[in-house]
């Protein structure tokens, strides 16, 4: 008799938590919270109501509440992984570092098996210009499972903060030949190939980037001011436009076409000047310096373009 009676309260909580789940993937949340208000309600000792309402709440953006219902599931069941690895999650999105690391450690204690919890050990840690430990759990996160190509990623954009570029290309490279179908990967390898002046590269992997996602207004942006480092403005001029036509609201694809455009346009008419006055013998030693000048001016302006690329992290 007990028995039916436990089976029956069993399949009673499960449909509780299928539909909250079910409203959870709606985005219906307030519904969500409901039902497990009602299984909290009706069973306050068990983790994985507090752990569940916790994840909606962190879906909703209410943080505070989400840390808290993480330290109630925390409080009934101290041994699930899962609980301190959402915590540090929502800790390290409020730009507490120490506090999510600490949770994430308390993750890797009690799920030493996850590729994963070293993962995001290894981010956070990057954040906080640890770069050497981030390295290390990189590593431990491949080696776990060298088949997550987010592992090699990881550790190229840390390699890359560090200017350890051709170490990067390397990783990167080992997670396109997992993923070649991820276009971030491509863009951030041509960014780092850009960095090492090699653009012909770059443009091949902008390219990819492009093909694998051509929605995506900052792989244009990018091809862009490669090709405007390769003075090659017309075709630059192009892919700003790309940019432009994908992304309409971000000001910086129109400030840059513009101030490439003007830059051009002012090389052209000194240049033209400055050769009508080399005609003058006296004068030709002058304006070739004058000249040389305005490239270097141009080239500034640039090499200041290039600092602002984005990186898909």
């Amino acid at each position: 008799m007990y028995g039916k009676l436990f089976s029956m309260f069993i399949q009673q909580f499960q449909k509780v938590l299928n539909k909250a789940a079910a409203l959870q993937k709606l985005k219906r949340f307030d519904e969500a919270l409901q039902f497990y208000n009602q299984a909290i309600d009706e069973n306050p000792e068990v983790s994985t109501y507090f752990f569940n309402k916790a994840v909606t709440l962190q879906e909703m953006n209410e943080d505070e509440e989400a840390l808290k219902f993480y330290d109630y599931a925390i409080q009934r069941d101290s041994m699930d992984s899962r609980y301190y690895i959402n915590k540090g999650e929502v800790l390290q999105k409020q730009n507490k570092f120490e506090q999510a690391l600490e949770q994430y450690d308390y993750a890797i204690k009690y799920n030493p098996e996850n590729s994963k919890y070293f993962f995001y050990k290894a981010n956070i840690l990057s954040k906080m210009n640890r770069q050497e430990e981030a390295l290390t759990f990189y590593d431990l996160a491949i080696k776990l499972n060298p088949q997550d190509s987010e592992n090699y990623v990881g550790k190229a954009n840390t390699l890359n903060d560090m200017n350890k570029f051709d170490e990067a290309l390397k990783q990167y490279d080992y997670a396109i030949n997992i993923n070649p179908n991820d276009s971030r990967y491509y863009g951030n390898k041509a960014n780092t190939l850009v960095k090492l002046n090699r653009f012909t590269e770059a443009l091949e992997y902008y390219e990819q980037a492009i093909k694998n996602n051509p929605e995506n207004p900052i792989y244009f942006f990018n091809k862009a001011v490669t090709l405007d480092q390769m003075n090659r403005f017309e075709e630059a001029l192009e892919y700003f436009d790309y940019a432009i036509q994908r992304n309409q609201n971000d000001p910086s694809y129109q400030t840059c076409k513009g101030i490439s455009k003007k830059q051009i346009q002012i090389f052209q008419q000194k240049f033209q000047k400055k050769q009508k006055n080399c005609k003058k013998p006296n004068n030709r030693r002058i304006m070739q310096f004058r000249i040389t000048q305005i490239i270097q001016t141009i080239n500034l302006f640039k090499q200041q373009k290039i600092n602002n690329f984005f990186s898909l992290k």
